[in-house]
């Protein structure tokens, strides 16, 4: 959206684009999943129950699509399912949206973009915005009340 009001050549409004997609949706995902893995190793020997709910927040979404998939079983198939799931799998976030990154870098960048181009680009960021979202409701939130019970305990 920055890029829109700014008079700039394709190229770089391409750049730009690519470049704020893979720091948003790749580049942060992946520092909080490893974060939370170095967490979860660092709390080992000190608390492993802890340690363990650290690593039960990051396979949450996980395992929250997998509880849909036998709930929904009627209205997708196990396949189509399976393959939602397992976007949601810790690593396969950002990887899912560095490949959504790269299908961003073959839209044709041109003065003035055509609405074929704007349109795929809008249903990329959204599609790679809906997977983002529930891994903030399903991980990182229960994930900070756990942290925050940490902290007051230990100080």
């Amino acid at each position: 959206q920055i890029t829109r009001d700014l008079k700039m050549k394709p190229g770089l409004k391409k750049f730009l684009d690519i470049s704020m997609f893979m720091v948003m949706n790749v580049g942060m995902n992946s520092c909080d999943i490893i974060t939370d893995g170095l967490t979860a190793y660092a709390l080992w020997h000190i608390h492993p129950y802890w340690a363990f709910l650290t690593i039960l927040w990051m396979f949450s979404p996980f395992l929250m699509h997998l509880m849909l998939i036998v709930l929904r079983n009627k209205e997708k198939g196990w396949k189509e399912g399976l393959k939602d799931a397992f976007t949601h799998f810790p690593l396969m976030t950002p990887a899912t949206n560095t490949w959504y990154a790269y299908k961003m870098y073959e839209i044709k960048y041109s003065e003035p973009m055509s609405v074929l181009s704007l349109t795929q680009i809008e249903k990329l960021k959204i599609v790679a915005g809906k997977l983002s979202l529930t891994e903030a409701f399903m991980e990182s939130g229960p994930q900070l009340l756990h942290q925050l019970h940490m902290f007051l305990c230990l100080g």
